[in-house]
C-alpha cells in the first residue's frame, strides 16, 4: 500500500492531449492506478529527463511517434512490421534508479 503517489512525466508525444478519435496513448494513460500515479506533462524528453535527474520525478513515459496508428499497423503485420513501425508502437518508461 502507497502512502506517497509517485510524480511520473509525460514527455513529447501524446503530452499535448487527447484529440485523437482513438488515442491509444490516452487510453492507456486512463488506465493507470491515479492513486500511486501522479502524470505531469511536460514539453520535451530533456525537460523530463532533467526532472528525473534532480529528483523532482521518479520517471517518466514516452509513447512512440503516432502510436496508435503504428500499434495498429503492428497488430496486423505481425513479424512483417518494419523498424519504424515497431518504434512508434512502443512505450518507453524510465525511472530514476538512484534511491534519491
Amino acid at each position: 500500500n502507497y502512502t506517497q503517489r509517485l510524480s511520473a512525466a509525460l514527455a513529447g508525444n501524446g503530452a499535448g492531449g487527447c484529440l485523437q478519435p482513438v488515442d491509444l496513448s490516452c487510453e492507456y494513460l486512463y488506465a493507470l492506478d491515479r492513486d500511486s500515479i501522479s502524470l505531469i506533462p511536460v514539453d520535451t524528453v530533456e525537460e523530463a529527463i532533467e526532472k528525473t535527474e534532480n529528483a523532482e520525478l521518479w520517471g517518466f513515459l514516452t509513447f512512440g511517434s503516432e502510436f496508435s496508428k503504428n500499434f495498429f499497423k503492428r497488430m496486423v503485420e505481425g513479424d512483417l512490421s518494419d523498424n519504424e513501425t515497431i518504434s512508434g508502437s512502443q512505450i518507453d518508461i524510465r525511472l530514476d534508479m538512484t534511491g534519491k
